[in-house]
């Protein structure tokens, strides 16, 4: 794999990383969404859209860029894609109805950190293979 598409993954791959912790933040901390600032509100989008994992920055630049993934690893790719899947339903199910279904909070909870290990994952392999990709001088 080419050096520079390698940090340019890595660069997109922060950025997106840095945004979803953001939206996460939002989702793990507040109680009532209805207090969000107007600038927040596209973000209700990523927890109320059916297809939010797919709206999402991370989900849209994730799809873009599924190929790199699966080229570091596939299976870890699809363990991804399932987790961040599971992590937005959970939000949307949790908060569809705060007080009936407070036993999607801790989903909420335990699929983002699995995301965020995911992301870690695939960070520290990326700059693994970057850094073996570079000739020595």
């Amino acid at each position: 794999m080419n050096p520079l598409h390698i940090r340019k993954f890595i660069m997109g791959l922060n950025a997106v990383a840095n945004e979803h912790q953001s939206w996460a933040a939002i989702a793990l901390n507040r109680r009532d969404l209805r207090a969000m600032p107007r600038h927040d509100l596209k973000r209700l989008d990523c927890i109320f859209n059916l297809d939010a994992h797919k709206i999402c920055k991370f989900g849209k630049w994730f799809r873009i860029h599924r190929q790199t993934f699966d080229y570091l690893d596939e299976a870890r790719t699809r363990e991804l894609k399932s987790d961040h899947y599971h992590m937005h339903e959970a939000a949307r199910i949790y908060y569809s109805n705060v007080e009936e279904n407070r036993a999607w909070y801790s989903q909420l909870v335990s699929r983002q950190s699995d995301v965020v290990d995911h992301l870690a994952y695939f960070k520290s392999k990326s700059n693994n293979l970057l850094r073996y990709a570079l000739p020595f001088y």
